[in-house]
């Protein structure tokens, strides 16, 4: 019997998923990487809550992402803020085409060599109110294709934020929230639910601009998994930190940001317990709008 063999490709995220549906978690932002995926209070990324939207300026971003078991890709992603209402599309894939095809007795030389590709579409906006809380909501569209099965779906994401004292942010997500389809089969997505708490100090000092504290709490695929980050701001540099643990996966994360004019760069790294399958890195490049 013809198999394939994609252990690598299976450990994506949080702990162990596949490319299919639970690449809808992977990051692929170098402030996602840099901050282990913290923020979701922090209106740092849409990615992370929908609601953060609101706290973003228009922008043009991509970024050129490594990801574990030699897994790669990029994201193209459109930030449009005009009058109250804000609007993010975004572009993103990850592939690897060196999948090794075996049969079920042992031998050097493999069968052969297929692909697995993950393409998504996202679109985000915002819901504006009067009650003094930032709404979000975002749709994806994903394909995947492992050898010969193919899986689609969509899902949508719904966020909130509300800051409870001066500098100190709330936010809520729950994400994820679809439907994956494989021919005439279908599949409901577990939705992921997530709660963060945002501490942010904003300087106008000539050596040091402040700095932001993020702690979040997910349950995924009923996992409770700890998310904690920081960005530390100088003039022209930010530094990166942050780390995700659960009762089986632990992370590092950290990177720089450079900052001058409307032009940003981050480099973000992330490093895992399995130094088998590689370190996920990110170079995001944006450009801010006027």
């Amino acid at each position: 019997m013809v198999f394939i063999r994609y252990i690598v490709i299976l450990f994506l995220m949080n702990p162990v998923y596949g490319i299919g549906l639970k690449a809808l978690e992977v990051p692929q932002t170098g402030l996602l990487i840099s901050l282990s995926g913290a923020g979701i209070g922090s209106g740092l990324a849409v990615e992370l809550n929908p609601a953060n939207i609101e706290h973003k300026q228009s922008c043009i971003s991509f970024s050129n992402n490594k990801w574990l078991g030699d897994l790669s890709g990029s994201k193209i992603s459109y930030l449009q803020s005009k009058n109250k209402f804000k609007h993010y599309f975004s572009f993103e894939f990850l592939s690897i085409d060196d999948i090794e095809l075996r049969n079920d007795l042992p031998s050097d030389n493999p069968l052969g060599y297929v692909e697995s590709n993950w393409v998504a579409f996202d679109y985000a906006g915002n819901i504006p109110n009067n009650l003094n809380i930032d709404f979000g909501y975002k749709i994806k569209l994903n394909y995947s294709k492992l050898y010969t099965s193919r899986y689609y779906g969509y899902s949508f994401d719904f966020g909130l934020k509300k800051n409870i004292l001066n500098n100190l942010d709330l936010g809520f997500v729950i994400k994820n929230f679809g439907v994956e389809y494989n021919g005439s089969k279908s599949e409901n997505i577990q939705p992921t639910t997530g709660v963060g708490i945002s501490y942010r100090l904003n300087l106008d000092k000539n050596y040091f601009k402040g700095f932001n504290f993020l702690f979040d709490v997910l349950d995924i695929d009923s996992q409770q998994i700890l998310r904690l980050g920081a960005k530390i701001n100088f003039p022209y540099v930010g530094i990166h930190i942050g780390s995700s643990f659960s009762e089986n996966y632990r992370d590092i994360a950290y990177g720089l940001s450079f900052k001058y004019d409307n032009f940003e760069l981050i480099i973000g790294n992330l490093n895992h317990e399995n130094s088998i399958l590689g370190s996920p890195v990110s170079l995001e490049f944006s450009y801010f709008l006027k």
